[in-house]
């Protein structure tokens, strides 16, 4: 195990196309300091078992189990670990106070958990943190998680969603019509209609409230709100053979609407732009890449080589994909300027979060390299040596 704190030097990278992952809108404002958790825990593995360490990169959670939920760990003070096959949950002294016993389990959010509970079609719910189900009730489909203190549940995979809270009570059931709800951002859910017949022209996509009415007007499509912020396609051309039949999408434009459906930043103005975080997304116009407010302002210039956006902004810092065909290592951070302060030499970057960001250094043997940095690139912990084919690394 490496517990020294190491920096890694910049290299040359590789140029690929990478999904950016979807998850709850828990970066902080840009207007408010960064506070971290004194007693944050990070999953780790040491010979095939996981253990959780603190912020220097020390063992606080001895390795002694089979798995751990390693997405956002210990959030709401809990994590879930699996012991012979089944779930329970620990908290950060490393007590199990939820004994192992469900086949799945999800980190808390708002004082919830999903887990399920055997290996049939309805076995899917949600508990609180002394680990009773929560309105005694399982269902086909749930929610990953609570956001605004609500989820999505259906009875069966054909039947309408239900939207409950944290109690388990039906706030509103969405009619028969909806074919897709999402999760709850800044209080509002996308959701889209069932296609008839051509499912390119139609504008499917709205957004819901709290209360299941509908809080904009409909869209080609639409991307979930983050930081009061969601792209929606407002133009759509198709494309068509030589029959006429349509064969897909030739052309679309899209804008950027805040939370009352008015238009902040409209259709043209930029190429590309990135989900918003902390107040800023990245865009684009042409082969010029720029951070931006939540108004279109820009507000740095960044350099040419970033291709896109990785991960968006947490604790001031974005990771990014840097326009490379030399190596696979081709990632890094930025700061809110836009000024490059970490790579780009790493494999993969996750988010910031409590002062540590969770990488993949390389590949060896046909193995990743992961561990954690700091924000200032320093290497927190690994879960191997770095091998001598690396690119040196040196100790700050």
């Amino acid at each position: 195990m490496n517990k020294k704190l190491l920096r890694i030097p910049n290299c040359v990278y590789r140029n690929s196309k990478k999904e950016l992952l979807q998850i709850p809108n828990f970066t902080s404002k840009a207007s408010k300091k960064v506070i971290h958790d004194s007693k944050a825990r990070f999953p780790a593995v040491n010979d095939g078992k996981w253990g959780f360490i603190d912020k220097s990169g020390s063992f606080i959670i001895e390795p002694q189990f089979d798995e751990v939920e390693t997405y956002l760990a210990f959030n709401d003070d809990l994590a879930a670990v699996c012991i012979g096959g089944k779930w329970g949950y620990i908290n950060k002294n490393g007590q199990m106070v939820i004994k192992p016993q469900f086949t799945k389990a999800g980190s808390f959010f708002e004082g919830r958990a999903f887990v399920e509970v055997e290996n049939s079609k309805v076995s899917k719910g949600y508990i609180d943190k002394t680990g009773r189900l929560i309105n005694d009730k399982l269902y086909t489909y749930t929610d990953y998680f609570f956001s605004c203190g609500l989820a999505w549940v259906r009875d069966d995979y054909d039947s309408p969603y239900k939207c409950i809270d944290v109690s388990g009570k039906v706030v509103f059931t969405l009619p028969d019509t909806i074919y897709s709800a999402y999760n709850f951002k800044n209080n509002l859910a996308g959701v889209s209609l069932k296609p008839e017949g051509n499912m390119f022209n139609p504008k499917l996509y709205y957004f819901v409230d709290c209360n299941g009415r509908q809080a904009t007007k409909k869209y080609y499509y639409a991307n979930d709100f983050y930081d009061e912020r969601a792209q929606v396609t407002t133009y759509r051309e198709l494309a068509t053979d030589w029959s006429g039949d349509i064969t897909g999408i030739s052309k679309e434009k899209f804008a950027i609407i805040d939370t009352s459906d008015h238009v902040v930043i409209p259709s043209g103005r930029f190429n590309t732009i990135s989900e918003f975080s902390e107040g800023l997304a990245m865009a684009s116009t042409g082969s010029r890449k720029m951070l931006i407010d939540k108004n279109g302002k820009v507000c740095a210039t960044l350099p040419s080589e970033i291709a896109t956006m990785r991960e968006p902004f947490s604790e001031g810092l974005a990771s990014m994909i840097w326009d490379n065909d030399l190596s696979d290592n081709h990632e890094g951070y930025i700061d809110r300027d836009g000024h490059v302060v970490i790579g780009p030499y790493l494999k993969d970057t996750g988010q910031f979060h409590n002062g540590l960001a969770h990488v993949v250094f390389a590949s060896y043997d046909l193995e990743d390299i992961w561990g954690y940095i700091d924000p200032k690139g320093n290497i927190v912990w690994s879960n191997k040596p770095l091998p001598p084919a690396l690119p040196a690394f040196h100790s700050t």
